[in-house]
């Protein structure tokens, strides 16, 4: 997981209109933050297509994120696709990332069920 500044993101993700992209948006200091970004990395590991960044905030929320921290939006470049707030639950973290993987649409030929994460 890069970490970039806020300002810096728009004209990161602008550069390649075809990637697909997570942004975590995070505090410094913040224990729960940091069990969400280490179970969103173990989770994602095999998730190649996907490229990941880390916005630390401060004051500023950024305009495309929701206010809760922490959080993770996801891009095809530099459009808004969907979003995660709030700490994620372990027991439901493999839905959350077929669910990812399938709104990006990275599960050709595989099957799942979908009440997973329904």
């Amino acid at each position: 997981m890069t970490e970039i500044e806020l300002t810096n993101l728009e004209t990161t993700l602008a550069a390649s209109p075809e990637q697909k992209f997570a942004v975590l948006l995070t505090q410094k200091d913040c224990e729960d933050c940091t069990k969400n970004e280490t179970l969103l990395k173990n989770s994602f590991s095999s998730v190649s297509e996907i490229k990941w960044y880390k916005v630390y905030l401060t004051d500023t929320t950024p305009f495309f994120a929701p206010s809760v921290v922490p959080s993770v939006v996801f891009f095809e470049g530099r459009n808004r696709l969907f979003e995660a707030f709030g700490l994620l639950d372990s027991s439901s973290i493999d839905g959350f990332v077929q669910f990812v993987r399938t709104s990006y649409g990275l599960t050709e030929g595989e099957k799942w069920l979908s009440s997973v994460v329904e």
